[in-house]
C-alpha cells in the first residue's frame, strides 16, 4: 500500500481481478497533488519540496523525477497566487529548501517567497529559464550535473501525453526526463546532455511524428536508444509501464485527458517503482488491462475524482464503439498526412466532405457528444480518408432542420489521435466547423465579411492583430475564420453545401497556450442569467458564464489574468476622460477604429457586445477581433429574415453612450476626424465599393457547380427555410449599395445632408442572437439616424 495511511476520501473499488483500494482526489489540481503528497510523506518534516506551476504540464513534468531524487514532495501553485491547500501542506511539512521550478512567469517571486514563509524555509531555489526546454536543462543540470546518470529520459516539450507515463519511470530509476522540440538544434542539445551525464541508455516517449528520429539517431551516437510507442497515449502508458518496470503489486492510474492529476501521481509512482497508467473517464483501453495483468498487479491508487477517473470492469477498446463501428476501415484517398498534417492546397475550388455514418443515426444536438464516423475531405480528385468524429456545433443552432458539425480526423480507430488538416495558407488545426448557414443560403454572408476584414487588415500601415504576439509566429495565423465553401456528403448522398470554418484554434490568433500573458477569450454578454447585453458584464465575475476562455476547457485564469480583465472591464466602462488617457496602454487605435466601421458597415447588431474574440499578448493591451458573421447585410433569425430599411439607418448611438456600445462610442469621440479619415480610406481604396463585394461574391459562388446549388435547393428548401425567397446576393448588392450611401454622409465622405426620417415608422424588435429574439428594452435604431443629421 502506498504511503502509510489512506486519506480520508479513499474508496475500495474493484475492477477486472484488481482492487481500487485507494482514491486520492481533491477538488483542484492543487488540492490533489496536496493529499498526494500527504499520502507520500504522512509524517511532517522533509529536507526539500520541489514546486512548480499546476498551470503548465511541462515544468511539473520535468520537475516529477527530480522531487523523487531529491526525496521531496512535489506541489502545484498558480503563477500569482499560492492556493490554500498548498499553503497549509507547506506548513505541514516544515522543509528547510524550496526548489521553484520555472521563471517568474510560471512562479512568481510573489508566490516563492509566500512558500517560503508558509513553510518557514531558510533556502529557495529557481531553476528557469527562458522557455520550457531551457528550464527543463536546468533541472537535470541541478539534479544530476555532479553525479551524471546511466540513464536518460526524452519526451516532447509540445504536449503533454506521453511525458506524464515516462515521468513515473524515470522517477523509478532517479534518472532525469529531459523536454525536447523539433530540429536540429533540439537534437544536438539532446545528444550534449546525455554525453554528459555519462549516460548509457536513452528512453524516447513517442513515435517519429511525436519526437523526431533526427532527436533518437542524435542520441544513438552515444546510447543506446528505445523507444515506446503506442497508437495512442494509453497504448503508450501501457509500452512504458511493461517496459520499464517489473511485476509489482501496485500502479498508480489517472486521467489521460489532461495532466495536473497524473503529474502529481507521477511523482508518488517513481517514488514507489510502480507504473503509471493513463485511463479513459470511464474505462481503462484493453492496453492497460494487459499491462496490469503481465504485471501481475493487484492493487492499484486512483488519482483524481470519480466525476475525471471512473473505469469500469470492461476494456473501452470493447465498449467505447458502438458493434458496428468496431470493425471500421476509415483509410483511403490519394493525400497522405506529412508529419501529421493533411494539406489540401487548393483552397480556391470548393471543399467536399465525405461522412459515413458506419450506420449510425446522426446526433441532433450538442450534449449527445462526437460521433464515431469515416471523415474525408479534399478537391476534385485530391482526397483524405481516415477514422474521424461529428459532432452539432452551438446549442442554438441546432434547432434548425440542417446542422453546423464539427469535423474532427483521426489516426487510429479509437480516436485518440488528431490529424491536422490544413486549407490552403491556414494553420493546421485538429477542428474544422461545417457551418450549415441554414437562415443564408447564399452561404456568403460569413465568407464576404471576413473577406472585408482581411482586406482592411491588409491595407493597415500597423498591420494585423495577431502579428503583436512575442511568443508566437504560427503560418497563416489570421486572427479570425478562415472560410470556404464546401459540400458535406452523408452515406454519398448531399447533405449540404456549408461554409467550413476554422475553429477556436490558440495558433490562429499566434497565442501561446503556455504563456500566461496570454489571454484568449470569448465575451459574449447575452449569456448568463439574463440576456441584455452590455459591457457592464465584462469583468472576471462573469468568467464561465459570458466569458470563456479558449486555452482552458475549464475557464481557468490566473489572478494576473482576472485583474487584467477587470481593469479592462473599468477602462470601458470608466468615463471618457479615463477612456482617452488610458487608450494607448490598452487599446489599438487601428483595430478599435476598424472593428467600429466594421460593425457598422455590416449593421453586425450581434458584434457590439457578442461574438467577439478578445486577445492579449501581454495582459495590458487588447484586440478585438470579428467572429461568426451569418446575422449580417440586414439578416436576423427571429422570423422576418430581414430587417426593413435598417440600410439606411445607423445601428451605433454616436450622441449618447449605450451599455452595449460603450468601447466603440468612447473610440468614435476620442477619435472622430481618424474614424472619418479612416472610412475615406477604405472607400477610395475601393475596399468599402459595391463593386468589390460583387467580385467577392461572384468568386464565391463559382466555386460551387450548378447542379450541387440544385442539390441544396432540393434537400432543404421544401422543409420550410424561412430564407429561401428573400436572401439572394442581389439582396446582398442592393442592401450594401443602400447603406454605403447612408454612412457616406454620416462619416463625412459626402456633403448632402441626411433626409429626416419619420418617427413614427414602426420599428422591429433587434435579435439578441442568431436564434433569439432581443429582449424589449433595446432602444430602436431610429433616434441614430436622426444623430447622423448634424454631420
Amino acid at each position: 500500500m502506498f504511503g502509510a495511511t489512506v486519506p480520508a476520501n479513499a474508496a475500495t473499488e474493484v475492477v477486472d481481478g484488481w482492487s481500487a483500494e485507494q482514491r486520492i482526489g481533491g477538488s483542484t489540481r492543487y488540492e490533489t497533488a496536496s493529499l498526494v503528497s500527504q499520502a507520500s510523506f504522512p509524517k511532517a518534516g522533509v529536507d526539500t519540496v520541489v514546486l512548480a506551476s499546476g498551470q503548465s504540464f511541462a515544468d511539473a513534468t520535468t520537475a516529477a523525477p527530480l522531487a523523487v531524487k531529491l526525496d521531496a514532495s512535489l506541489l502545484f501553485t498558480a503563477p500569482n497566487a499560492l492556493s490554500k491547500a498548498t499553503a497549509d501542506e507547506l506548513q505541514r511539512l516544515k522543509p528547510s529548501g524550496i526548489v521553484v521550478i520555472g521563471g517568474d512567469g510560471a512562479v512568481s517571486q510573489k508566490v516563492a517567497e509566500e512558500a517560503a514563509a508558509a513553510a518557514n524555509a531558510s533556502k529557495v531555489v529557481r531553476l528557469g529559464g527562458a522557455n520550457r526546454y531551457e528550464t527543463s536543462l536546468r533541472t537535470v543540470e541541478y539534479g544530476w550535473g555532479a553525479d551524471g546518470a546511466d540513464t536518460l529520459y526524452i519526451a516532447t516539450g509540445n504536449n503533454y501525453p506521453d511525458a506524464l507515463a515516462l515521468g513515473a519511470a524515470a522517477g523509478q530509476h532517479q534518472a532525469p526526463l529531459l523536454l525536447i522540440g523539433d530540429g536540429k538544434q533540439h537534437a544536438d542539445s539532446a545528444s550534449k546532455v546525455a554525453k554528459k551525464l555519462g549516460a548509457s541508455s536513452s528512453f524516447i516517449a513517442g513515435g517519429p511524428a511525436i519526437v523526431s528520429n533526427q532527436i533518437s539517431s542524435a542520441l544513438a551516437a552515444s546510447t543506446h536508444v528505445v523507444r515506446y510507442a503506442g497508437s495512442n497515449r494509453y497504448e503508450t502508458s501501457a509500452d512504458i509501464a511493461s517496459g520499464q518496470f517489473l511485476p509489482t503489486r501496485g500502479a498508480f492510474m489517472a486521467t489521460g485527458e489532461n495532466y495536473p492529476d497524473a503529474l502529481a501521481a507521477a511523482a508518488a509512482a517513481g517514488r514507489e517503482g510502480q507504473p503509471l497508467l493513463l485511463s479513459r473517464k470511464t474505462c481503462l483501453p484493453s492496453s492497460g488491462h494487459t499491462a496490469l495483468k503481465d504485471l501481475l498487479v493487484e492493487d492499484v491508487t486512483l488519482v483524481g475524482g470519480k466525476s475525471v477517473l471512473s473505469p469500469s470492469t470492461t476494456p473501452c477498446d470493447l465498449n467505447a464503439l458502438p458493434p458496428r463501428v468496431q470493425a471500421e476501415s476509415c483509410s483511403g484517398g490519394n493525400l497522405q498526412p506529412s508529419s501529421g498534417t493533411v494539406h489540401i492546397q487548393d483552397a480556391s475550388s470548393m471543399i467536399n466532405i465525405g461522412v459515413e455514418t458506419l450506420g449510425q443515426a446522426l446526433p441532433t444536438a450538442k450534449s449527445q457528444g462526437p460521433l464515431p464516423v469515416c471523415l474525408s475531405i479534399g478537391t476534385g480528385d485530391a482526397t483524405f480518408k481516415s477514422f474521424g468524429t461529428i459532432q452539432v456545433q452551438g446549442t442554438s443552432t441546432a434547432r434548425w432542420p440542417k446542422k453546423n458539425w464539427t469535423l474532427k480526423w483521426y489516426s487510429d480507430k479509437q480516436r485518440t489521435r488528431p490529424i491536422l488538416v490544413q486549407v490552403g495558407s491556414s494553420v493546421p488545426t485538429d477542428s474544422w466547423i461545417a457551418k450549415a448557414e441554414w437562415i443564408d443560403p447564399t452561404q456568403s454572408r460569413n465568407p464576404l465579411a471576413f473577406g472585408l476584414w482581411e482586406e482592411m487588415i491588409a491595407s493597415r500601415n500597423s498591420g494585423s492583430e495577431v502579428s503583436h504576439s512575442t511568443t508566437a509566429n504560427n503560418p497563416g495565423a489570421l486572427g479570425f475564420p478562415q472560410t470556404n465553401i464546401s459540400r458535406v456528403t452523408m452515406d454519398g448522398k448531399h447533405y449540404g453545401i456549408s461554409t467550413l470554418t476554422l475553429g477556436h484554434d490558440p495558433d490562429n490568433f499566434n497565442i501561446d497556450p503556455y504563456n500566461t500573458s496570454n489571454i484568449y477569450m470569448e465575451f459574449d454578454a447575452r449569456g448568463g442569467y439574463t440576456l441584455e447585453k452590455t459591457w457592464t458584464k465584462l469583468g472576471s465575475d462573469g468568467i464561465g458564464t459570458w466569458i470563456d476562455n479558449y486555452l482552458s476547457s475549464t475557464d481557468l485564469f490566473t489572478d494576473d489574468q482576472k485583474s487584467a480583465i477587470d481593469e479592462l472591464s473599468s477602462v470601458i466602462n470608466g468615463s471618457q476622460e479615463n477612456f482617452e488617457a488610458q487608450f494607448d496602454k490598452h487599446f489599438d487605435k487601428g483595430n478599435m477604429i476598424d472593428m467600429l466601421l466594421m460593425i457598422e458597415l455590416l449593421y453586425d447588431w450581434d458584434g457590439r457586445a457578442q461574438d467577439l474574440q478578445v486577445v492579449s499578448y501581454d495582459l495590458d493591451k487588447w484586440f478585438f477581433l470579428p467572429w461568426d458573421k451569418d446575422t449580417t447585410f440586414g439578416m436576423n433569425s427571429t422570423g422576418r429574415l430581414l430587417d426593413p430599411a435598417v440600410e439606411t439607418k445607423l445601428l451605433m448611438d454616436y450622441e449618447n453612450e449605450d451599455t452595449e456600445e460603450k468601447p466603440w462610442f468612447k473610440t468614435y469621440q476620442a477619435f472622430r476626424p481618424e474614424v472619418e479619415a479612416r472610412y475615406a480610406q477604405l472607400r477610395d481604396s475601393g475596399i468599402f465599393s459595391v463593386e468589390n463585394l460583387q467580385q467577392k461574391s461572384a468568386n464565391l459562388h463559382a466555386t460551387v457547380p450548378s447542379d450541387v446549388w440544385t442539390a441544396e435547393a432540393n434537400r432543404w428548401n421544401s422543409l420550410g427555410r424561412p430564407s429561401s425567397d428573400v436572401v439572394s446576393t442581389e439582396q446582398i448588392l442592393t442592401w450594401f449599395e443602400a447603406r454605403l450611401g447612408m454612412l457616406d454622409l454620416h462619416f463625412g465622405y459626402a456633403d448632402a445632408p441626411v433626409e429626416e426620417q419619420s418617427t413614427d415608422e414602426p420599428q422591429p424588435d433587434q435579435p439578441q442572437s442568431g436564434e433569439q429574439p432581443q429582449s424589449a428594452d433595446n432602444h430602436d435604431a431610429q433616434s441614430r439616424a436622426e444623430g447622423a443629421q448634424s454631420r
